[in-house]
């Protein structure tokens, strides 16, 4: 960013009983405000086998986004 800080990076994750879409909007306001964002869908909530749901596949997915974002965004603050 021109004040020489690094952008801030959001990994924006949807509530349980949510479809992920639910979150655009808020992706795009903090996009607009000039940050990066990653919106995570969780295993079982797109559209798929709704059986490989679990609090493990969740954590794994979470884990996952986060070096997603370390590999692809290094400099930004996460």
């Amino acid at each position: 960013s021109a004040s020489g800080t690094s952008k801030k990076l959001f990994i924006v994750i949807h509530g349980l009983n949510n479809r992920p879409e639910i979150m655009n909007e808020l992706v795009q306001l903090l996009n607009e405000q000039g940050n990066d964002c990653i919106r995570l869908t969780l295993t079982g909530h797109n559209g798929s086998d709704d059986s490989k749901a679990s609090s493990d596949a969740w954590l794994a997915d979470i884990g996952t986004a986060i070096l997603f974002a370390k590999k692809h965004r290094p400099h930004a603050q996460l």
